[in-house]
């Protein structure tokens, strides 16, 4: 088949959990099909398309908008609006697809929906439920808050009802959010597939250098990552310090030293930003960090810690997607306290720790390597292929 992804990131590995999925399964793809990748991309992407376009016939990068032209106020959430707004991607996917016919175009992430072309049979991956997220960010506001929130809520809904009407397929990460999808919107067709990780990547090592107690990973272009550093450092590391002050705390990812900026002025905590191998610092780690609260979707960087034998503490909305056993494959803690007493009791057993993450690694191979994902994609456009023509962007 000829496949066509609209992507809102280049699909690369290493800077966030996205990227790496898409890099991984268009990867995967492309050994049986023609795969070509129409992609936003920054000014520091462009050094990396070389690494994408080893897998595709062709890759088209698009320059990122940084001001939105459509006025607020908007029937779009305004997420969709920041820096994903430009005249000319249609343009370049128009011209692609006059001199190169397509069987099938999957757009990745909601924020990319507007940009659906007419014609073939299309698949929308859903990397985040935006309704689910919307509805979490109104049950955490504050009392004088939650009347907007609601509103956003109503209004996510509401934009999210109209963009799956217009494709023929959609994925969803988690079965939760497959489930919640059926019940919203029971005409959709959902298909699950999960996050994941290259086990030929991401497997269990000794580290290399100064060993670190607890690592975070996250883009922090990403408001829940910024929250769950937030929560963390504010209401969870006071605890584990005051009972075991020589706990080291690492923060890596995409802005995070920009967005994270006085963080670090504790001796204990190092700002990493983004890192070239992400591997290197899970080996070094003991205990890996999940206390996210708000949004939705897998956290494909929780895949990657167990993938690497890492043991786990994250929060139920961390954890969402994961068929993990709390306890034998993952710790599961919601409350500062909870949290707290959990890392705290990782850092004083190795055999614990090493229970856990053996566990985890388990459950990695069982469900979460990209080959098993992808074949559960390959099933997908093998029944696109049957189907024929798709709605092709038609409301």
């Amino acid at each position: 088949m000829r496949l066509l992804f609209l992507c809102p990131f280049l699909p690369v590995q290493g800077m966030h959990a996205g990227g790496g999925r898409m890099f991984s399964l268009i990867r995967e793809h492309s050994r049986r099909h023609s795969v070509s990748v129409i992609s936003f991309v920054g000014d520091d992407d462009i050094p990396r398309i070389p690494e994408l376009e080893r897998h595709c016939e062709r890759v088209i990068p698009v320059g990122r908008c940084t001001q939105p032209s459509i006025p607020w106020p908007s029937v779009v959430p305004r997420v969709i609006l920041e820096g994903f707004e430009s005249a000319e991607m249609p343009r370049y996917i128009r011209s692609f697809m006059a001199e190169h016919p397509v069987d099938a175009v999957t757009v990745e992430y909601v924020l990319m929906s507007r940009y659906l072309p007419p014609g073939p049979p299309s698949v929308l991956v859903v990397h985040e439920f935006m309704t689910l997220a919307a509805w979490r960010e109104w049950r955490n506001a504050p009392r004088r808050a939650r009347t907007g929130a609601f509103l956003r809520m109503l209004k996510t809904l509401c934009f999210e009802d109209r963009v799956y009407r217009r494709f023929d397929r959609l994925v969803a990460l988690t079965r939760t959010e497959m489930d919640l999808i059926r019940l919203l919107f029971p005409w959709a067709d959902v298909t699950l597939a999960p996050m994941g990780a290259d086990g030929r990547v991401f497997f269990p090592r000794p580290g290399a250098g100064k060993a670190i107690d607890l690592l975070f990973v996250g883009n922090f272009f990403h408001p829940p990552n910024v929250d769950a550093m937030r929560f963390f450092c504010g209401e969870i590391f006071p605890a584990v310090l005051a009972a075991r002050p020589e706990t080291t705390l690492a923060i890596v990812g995409y802005r995070s030293r920009e967005v994270l900026a006085g963080f670090d002025r504790h001796p204990n905590v190092s700002i990493e930003g983004r890192v070239p191998d992400l591997t290197s610092y899970l080996a070094r780690s003991k205990v890996f960090i999940n206390p996210v609260r708000l949004g939705s979707g897998m956290r494909g960087k929780v895949v990657e810690a167990m993938a690497m034998g890492r043991p786990v503490v994250s929060t139920s909305v961390g954890a969402d997607g994961l068929d993990a056993a709390p306890g034998g494959e993952i710790v599961v803690a919601d409350e500062p306290g909870e949290f707290a007493r959990a890392v705290l009791r990782l850092l004083g057993s190795e055999g614990e720790r090493a229970r856990i993450g053996t566990g985890g690694r388990a459950l990695f191979e069982r469900r979460y390597d990209w080959r098993m994902v992808a074949e559960t994609m390959e099933r997908l456009y093998a029944g696109i292929a049957r189907g024929g023509e798709g709605k092709g962007g038609r409301p």
